[in-house]
């Protein structure tokens, strides 16, 4: 039988809207004909090793240079340093990290001063004294202040004697890989992703003491190998200890896995240069885990298919699984189209609206800009045409405010009007003419006439018309809606 736990899993997992064709709620509108269970083993390993480099340098000392040491003692850059607390606990790659300097007390003669301890002064040349010609050409005397041409040695802080020292780096790298014990269906890069019940473990630490042999002289491939197969070997035992009465996993088949694993292990000793870049195993750790795959076989419409949930993750996986026209199809189809709606109605009207921060008759460059390659009886066409889409609008105005407007004795236009929350202005004049001054302080000439409760204005420049119809009206307030262009205006004395 299928559990509750795995039923959810499946029916999510056919539920999502990234795979419209499958059907939602797979399992619970499905016969469940069988199951059959294939778990895996997953086998974790990981690798800590550490590198060191080394540089020679010197630095400064004050000893005699009848200290020489010949040769540095167990030639190895790690037995200098190496102590429990310099290695990172667990498996935590560090990068790069400096470590300082080894002395190697090895005094020799400063390269630098020949072991004098000074060098020729950078100020003077050594000249001490030399002329050279002021702002007015006038030839002066100078005298450096080193008084003997000689300056002290950086390179050995005037001792003349240097030590030399091998600068070093080090780096700890992990290497780790996975594999798994399964012969399934599912893909193994599949399997690989998932994770299961722990059911071994075991860290080993590679002997200080053994490790302390093989620095001397740098650990070289072949040793290296002959301690990790005594390390595989450990490791083995252990996992038949701890494994093999369990009776459930073939602990042969984890074996040839961490063969297999192990044989991908870099090998320090194959790249080690004594001194100057040495690699040192540090521990490694192998895990196995135990992961479950239920495969489950199902009748749906009539029609039998198989699928796999896997991991403790409850991830799913199918070969093949039935297709039907459902709602989530519907939804996508919805959404898209819908969508591409919205998109297309803002786009168009975009290219129409002018934000509301812009003047109205600032739009009407923008027209005539468009027609400017055009031949005159196109572009009078444009302009007739945005007349009469006002007009047909203005076919609906409201009677009464029509009436009331044409009653009205005191409606009077003449005289300076504000945009409200513009800094522009119209003047219109009592002989049907007028001005209109943006908020860049250009000027523009119209024509206007009242008609009802339509106001048309027409541009001197480009004939332009624009025609508002005027909603409400004081002396000193009047509100205009321009249909075309869908803006609301209110002007005010």
């Amino acid at each position: 039988m299928v559990n509750e736990d795995i039923k959810k899993a499946v029916n999510k997992w056919s539920n999502s809207f990234l795979r419209p064709l499958i059907p939602p709620k797979l399992l619970s509108n499905s016969e469940i004909k069988g199951t059959e269970d294939d778990g895996a083993k997953l086998i974790y390993l990981k690798f800590l090793y550490g590198i060191k480099t080394g540089r020679i340098s010197t630095q400064p000392t004050d000893g005699g240079i009848y200290n020489v040491v010949e040769s540095t003692d167990n030639q190895s850059l790690w037995l200098y340093s190496l102590q429990k607390d310099s290695i990172p606990e667990g498996f935590n790659p560090i990068k790069k990290k400096d470590s300082g300097f080894i002395p190697t007390g090895d005094i020799r003669k400063c390269g630098t001063c020949r072991g004098t301890g000074k060098v020729r002064c950078k100020s003077c040349g050594g000249k001490v004294r030399w002329t050279s010609k002021n702002l007015n050409g006038d030839l002066i005397e100078n005298v450096c202040s080193c008084g003997d041409g000689k300056q002290m040695c950086s390179n050995c802080d005037g001792f003349g004697d240097v030590e030399i020292i091998i600068l070093t780096q080090r780096e700890f790298n992990l290497f780790e890989t996975k594999n798994s014990q399964y012969n399934g269906e599912v893909p193994q890069e599949k399997v690989k992703k998932i994770t299961g019940d722990l059911i071994y473990e075991q860290v080993y630490d590679y002997p200080f003491d053994i490790l302390q042999g093989m620095l001397v002289g740098g650990i070289d491939a072949n040793e290296f190998d002959r301690l990790n197969n005594e390390v595989l070997e450990f490791l083995k035992q252990s996992i038949d200890y701890q494994l093999k009465e369990r009776g459930d996993i073939d602990t042969d088949k984890i074996h040839s896995q961490l063969d297999s694993l192990f044989n991908s292990l870099p090998n320090p000793g194959k790249e080690n240069k004594v001194l100057e870049h040495e690699a040192m195993p540090i521990r490694v750790m192998v895990k196995v885990e135990n992961a479950p795959v239920k495969q489950i076989n199902y009748k749906y419409k009539e029609k039998d298919y198989s699928l796999w949930v896997y991991g403790k993750e409850n991830s799913v996986w199918k070969k093949s699984s039935p297709i039907t026209f459902n709602y989530k199809i519907i939804i996508l189809l919805c959404l898209i189209i819908g969508g591409l709606s919205t998109w297309a109605f803002k786009s168009l009207n975009s290219s129409k609206h002018i934000p509301a921060s812009t003047h109205t008759f600032d739009y009407r460059e923008k027209i005539n800009n468009e027609a400017t390659n055009q031949t005159q009886t196109e572009k009078e066409n444009i302009i007739t045409n945005n007349y009469k889409a006002s007009e047909t609008i203005n076919e609906d105005t409201d009677n009464q405010i029509q009436e009331k407007i044409e009653k009205k004795d005191n409606l009077n236009f003449n005289g300076n009007w504000r945009i409200e929350n513009e800094n522009s202005y119209y003047r219109f004049n009592s002989n049907g003419t007028g001005n209109y001054k943006n908020s860049r302080g250009k000027d523009y000439s119209f024509k206007w006439s009242l008609t009802g409760n339509n106001l048309k204005v027409v541009m001197n420049d480009d004939s332009s018309i624009w025609v508002w119809r005027i909603n409400s009206y004081s002396n000193n307030r009047i509100e205009m809606y321009n249909s075309s262009q869908n803006i609301q205006r209110t002007i005010t004395k």
